[in-house]
């Protein structure tokens, strides 16, 4: 039987690219999270509101993207 997969060895430079971007984000919205919560600024509402809507919306991309960093693995 023939092995009909496509072997994709992506490029080191680019799973830390989308690493750094995938944390970070997440961690610019659990940081706009903790601000809001402090209410020190008269866009503390706001800070609560965009760190809330887009917090999940990271995880997500986090959860998704993780079988990209571990070796040997395949996402199908």
């Amino acid at each position: 039987m023939q092995d009909n997969h496509i072997k994709i060895k992506p490029l080191n430079f680019l799973r830390l690219w989308s690493g750094l971007a995938t944390m970070g984000g997440a961690a610019a919205c659990a940081f706009l999270v903790v601000q809001g919560i402090k209410f020190n600024s008269s866009y503390s509402i706001l800070y609560l509101g965009t760190g809330l809507l887009f917090l999940p919306y990271m995880e997500n991309m986090a959860f998704w993207g993780l079988p990209a960093y571990i070796p040997g693995k395949n996402s199908f």
